[in-house]
């Protein structure tokens, strides 16, 4: 579990660091221990990062969102396999999320419980929010590929209302 990140917005060089709990119920800075650099730079702007699980495996995965049109870029966490000089392996895989507004509107996390999370844009002037639910996107995690379509329980539309 992340307890703790370390994300430097005025120096991109400064890698990400990351420190994780071991176990403790309350948790204090001398009971977690550093991971180091768990993801090299990829000249993108450090400000736009988000943690979330997108693929349903039970690991934070790593998006940097668009500031101006709120695309989502995704990298898949492997785990702590060193790579390219980080403590972490990364598996990049590209446009993961569509974005609906700028960036710093949207918001990624399970709702739903279904282990992946889903992109919500909360619009700043009326405080509504509108939901984009994330698919089985092949990358593990819970998929329910060969369950049945059950018809929903839905009442029927009066005849007298038009469509």
């Amino acid at each position: 579990m992340v307890e703790l990140l370390l994300v430097s917005r005025r120096q991109p060089e400064v890698p990400i660091k990351i420190w994780v709990s071991i176990g403790h119920e309350r948790i204090e800075m001398s009971s977690n221990l550093p991971l180091g650099q768990v993801k090299k730079s990829e000249g993108a702007d450090r400000a736009n990062l988000r943690w979330a699980d997108v693929n349903g495996d039970g690991k934070a995965d790593m998006l940097w969102v668009d500031k101006f049109n709120g695309d989502a870029k995704v990298w898949y966490n492997e785990g702590e396999k060193p790579s390219a000089g980080s403590s972490m392996t990364w598996r990049p895989a590209g446009k993961a999320f569509q974005g609906s507004a700028r960036g710093d509107t949207l918001h990624f996390f399970d709702l739903r419980g279904t282990g992946r999370a889903d992109m919500y844009e909360v619009h700043p002037r009326d405080n509504t929010a509108k939901v984009w639910y994330n698919p089985e996107c092949g990358g593990g995690g819970k998929s329910g590929e060969g369950e049945k379509v059950v018809k929903p329980e839905l009442p029927e539309v009066p005849s007298n209302v038009r469509p």
